[in-house]
């Protein structure tokens, strides 16, 4: 059987680790409001995603959570991410945007690391904001970064 949609109702809290970790051929991913955590590699190696849709109350994206998934081209981050792992997004080869909010506190190591699209980096000012070692290194295609106040630490590369 081939899934082409993921659709999470809000009565799911969260996402454990590896939940849909290299499911062929899926589209799109939309989670319900109900979503706090999205576990380490629960959507890696998702080759086929090309829409994800977080529900509100998303807080924490863990480590390798989105890792290869190679046709995502947009990504808003609601109000309430506060976390994002390691490698979360890592080789997101057709990523091109991301909507950053003001909620953040950390961006983790490699958090976007070789994502080859990526053409434009804003981070809207945030409280104590840590962005982790090569979190946007082989951005290939990054012409312009900006970086709101409240950045505490930018670390390596």
């Amino acid at each position: 059987m081939e899934i082409g949609e993921i659709v999470l109702p809000d009565s799911v809290t969260e996402i454990e680790a590896f939940a849909f970790s290299s499911c062929p051929n899926v589209e799109k991913v939309t989670l319900g409001n109900g979503v706090t955590k999205i576990g380490k590699e629960a959507f890696s190696y998702c080759h086929t995603i090309k829409t994800i849709e977080l529900g509100t109350s998303v807080q924490t994206i863990e480590d390798k959570a989105f890792l290869r998934c190679v046709r995502m081209t947009e990504i808003v981050l609601p109000n309430g991410v506060t976390t994002i792992g390691e490698s979360a997004f890592e080789d997101c080869d057709y990523l091109q945007e991301i909507t950053f909010n003001s909620s953040l506190k950390k961006i983790g190591k490699k958090a976007f690391y070789s994502c080859d699209e990526l053409g434009f980096i804003e981070i809207p000012a945030a409280d104590n904001l840590v962005i982790g070692a090569e979190a946007f290194y082989e951005c290939g295609k990054a012409q312009y970064i900006v970086l709101g106040n409240g950045i505490t630490e930018i670390s390596e590369r």
